[in-house]
């Protein structure tokens, strides 16, 4: 696997159909346990989480249904980026 840097361009796809949506430069990676993910970087994902709990509530769930349950000690990739180029 290779982990992603800053300043790093990757190509953004998202969707069944792997639509590419546009590139993104990366501007930080941090590993981080999830029960220690800040507010802060949770909001700006931008799903409408109204604090923190309800964003890991989601989380925990979501990553449960599909087979792959998370605690607090779970590590997990907090990557930053910008969009340098959309589609």
């Amino acid at each position: 696997m290779t982990w992603p840097r800053i300043g790093g361009l990757r190509a953004l796809e998202l969707g069944d159909d792997g639509e590419e949506l546009g590139t993104i430069e990366v501007t930080a990676v941090e590993i981080l346990p999830f029960g220690e993910v800040p507010w802060e970087f949770a909001a700006l994902e931008g799903e409408g989480d109204a604090d923190l709990d309800e964003w890991r509530t989601g989380h925990r769930d979501y990553w449960e249904r599909v087979a792959t349950p998370v605690d607090d000690e779970t590590l997990v990739v907090c990557l930053r980026f910008v969009l340098v180029a959309p589609r």
